[in-house]
């Protein structure tokens, strides 16, 4: 195999990187920050419930007490969906990192790795013949330092898409702790984390981080600058 290294120098090194790194600037500074609000909104939405409450014809089977709850209810449900939408959406910022990875290893396995009478194959369309093409010339993306994120992620985008089931249980093996509620470790409780996962789309059950997301995102970007290197030795060697 024959690599154009300098025609694929950029999109190795510059392009890949930064349509990754564009996700996550796009979710930390654009769209979290959209939910800064929800604790007001919660409030100015109990506090427009109780006025509508107080307004009802009086009824004496209830008291102040009552429309003081019923007020708390309607901002607590306002507060706890958002939150849910919230971290639904940091979940899903992750799963969409490992799935911008595999289409630009496509991209790149269909216009590099395959010849042109193969590109259209779907049969070769696959991570595992990506990676044996470029074993059979002595690059082993296994033995890259970030396999082991990647592959994390990997589970992490599976359990996010599926709910539970075998790539939950292998994510759970290695980071329980995605699986346990932030607000539990704030306020110090101890809770052990619990393999269940049923709706992490909007919010529940797992719990990425924006910590994570950067974590999984400067490990694609090293997958790709280390992918880089690899190839240009290969290319000077011969």
């Amino acid at each position: 195999m024959l690599f154009n290294y300098n025609f694929w120098a950029s999109q190795l090194k510059e392009t890949f990187p930064s349509q990754i790194q564009g996700l996550v600037t796009v979710l930390e500074s654009k769209l979290v920050p959209s939910f800064s609000d929800i604790d007001s909104e919660a409030t100015a939405i109990q506090n427009k419930k109780y006025e509508e409450l107080c307004r009802m014809p009086y009824d004496d089977r209830f008291d102040a007490s009552d429309l003081h709850e019923a007020a708390f209810e309607a901002g607590l449900e306002h507060y706890q969906l958002m939150s849910g939408i919230k971290q639904g959406l940091i979940n899903m910022f992750a799963a969409s990192l490992f799935h911008l990875y595999e289409q630009q290893v496509m991209f790149y396995h269909r216009r590099e790795i395959l010849s042109p009478r193969e590109e259209n194959d779907s049969n070769l369309l696959k991570h595992t013949i990506f990676s044996e093409r470029l074993n059979k010339v002595g690059i082993d993306i296994k033995k890259f330092s970030c396999h082991d994120k990647i592959n994390e992620l990997s589970f992490l985008a599976n359990t996010i898409k599926h709910g539970q089931g075998q790539s939950s249980e292998k994510l759970f093996a290695i980071r329980s702790d995605l699986f346990k509620h932030p607000t539990a470790s704030k306020l110090g409780f101890n809770f052990p984390s619990i393999h269940r996962v049923f709706t992490p789309v909007m919010g529940e059950d797992i719990y990425v981080s924006l910590k994570d997301i950067k974590e999984y995102a400067s490990a694609i970007k090293n997958f790709w600058l280390s992918l880089a290197d690899a190839i240009e030795k290969i290319s000077n060697v011969r």
